[in-house]
């Protein structure tokens, strides 16, 4: 799966840890997202064993990847079985606290290609063939990476309904005006 440029994903690695799995909602050593409470969006994530972990209520001390003190700690998920931690953060995934998940949206996307069908001294025929891809919405709850191999499991928002796709072409024919070098487009 690919990920827009603005997706940042984070992997901390810790040796020597030992600890018990933990569920998928309880706390304990894991990635823990750092929320602006304002706007939803994930600045960033921390490693630590609970949402509290600077004993002060769950929230941040200190400014933290662009996020002011202030800012809300929620767990996004546990360590794997060898004690690694990840976390996905950026301007696009956000916390939607009311309902407890996370959302990640790859914006739209576009590519062009053109395909040169013939040519010669005289003419040329092309094709330039255009792609477009609406943005798409992925959900995810608290990851439990023991049961999932350290493999973040997105939930794509009703694909159907949301996901549009469009594909056109235009072909155009080029030939030689009088032996010049020039060429013009043939309606």
């Amino acid at each position: 799966m690919k990920y827009s440029k603005a997706l940042s994903i984070s992997l901390l690695v810790f040796s020597g840890i030992s600890y018990l799995p933990s569920q998928a909602n309880a706390e304990g050593l894991g990635g823990y997202a750092v929320v602006d409470p304002s706007t939803g969006v994930v600045h960033g994530v921390i490693v630590a064993n609970s949402s509290d972990p600077f004993g002060n209520g769950g929230v941040m001390p200190h400014e933290y990847m662009g996020c002011p003190a202030g800012c809300i700690i929620v767990q996004q998920s546990t360590a794997d079985q060898n004690g690694n931690v990840a976390g996905v953060h950026g301007p696009n995934v956000t916390y939607n606290q009311e309902r407890n998940v996370f959302q990640m949206e790859q914006s739209n996307s576009s590519q062009s290609q053109t395909v040169i069908e013939s040519a010669s001294n005289s003419s040329s025929v092309e094709t330039e063939i255009n792609v477009n891809r609406s943005s798409r919405v992925y959900e995810f709850g608290v990851q439990d990476f023991t049961n999932t191999n350290g493999q973040f499991q997105f939930n794509e928002v009703s694909p159907s309904q949301n996901t549009k796709a469009s594909v056109s072409a235009t072909t155009k024919e080029f030939v030689c005006v009088k032996n010049h070098q020039l060429f013009a487009q043939k309606e």
